[in-house]
């Protein structure tokens, strides 16, 4: 498995185990936010797959984290991540606590940038839409719901 459209513009430009590069991930997540919460599950068949990753996939991982951990409004918010993986796909779950999203929005909202409510009106839905792009260049896919029990989830 390796991201095959980013790896003229890979970060280390040679394969890594999967799973390693998600931890290390989360964790600088985790370093850029140490109030948030975060609760990981990482399974999937080992050894991990190798691959190569674009630091374009990482930041669209990170704004969504972002995005989810500023749902809650709450600089102690929780935000669950759930990763899954065999040798031909990685599926990421990330749950929020937030109050979800209108139908309206969650219809636009990755499709454009555009103002949202964010907090002093600041958000221009812009981390989704990149988040979004950026993945579907590399043939992926990023989904938008809103759980019955409440929290968002990408």
């Amino acid at each position: 498995m390796a991201a095959t459209a980013g790896q003229s513009q890979a970060d280390e430009g040679r394969p890594q185990p999967l799973d390693r590069w998600l931890t290390e991930l989360f964790e600088e997540w985790r370093g850029l936010r140490p109030t948030i919460n975060l609760k990981l599950d990482l399974n999937g068949q080992l050894p991990s797959p190798a691959v190569i990753t674009d630091r374009t996939i990482s930041q669209s991982i990170i704004n969504v984290l972002n995005n989810a951990a500023e749902a809650a409004n709450d600089p102690l918010a929780e935000v669950d991540v759930s990763a899954h993986w065999d040798d031909q796909q990685l599926d990421i779950i990330i749950a929020d606590y937030g109050p979800g999203l209108s139908d309206a929005l969650l219809s636009r909202l990755g499709e454009e940038p555009f103002l949202t409510a964010k907090a002093a009106q600041s958000g221009l839905g812009l981390g989704v839409y990149l988040a979004r792009s950026t993945l579907a260049r590399l043939g992926g896919d990023l989904t938008l719901i809103n759980r019955s029990e409440q929290p968002g989830v990408i």
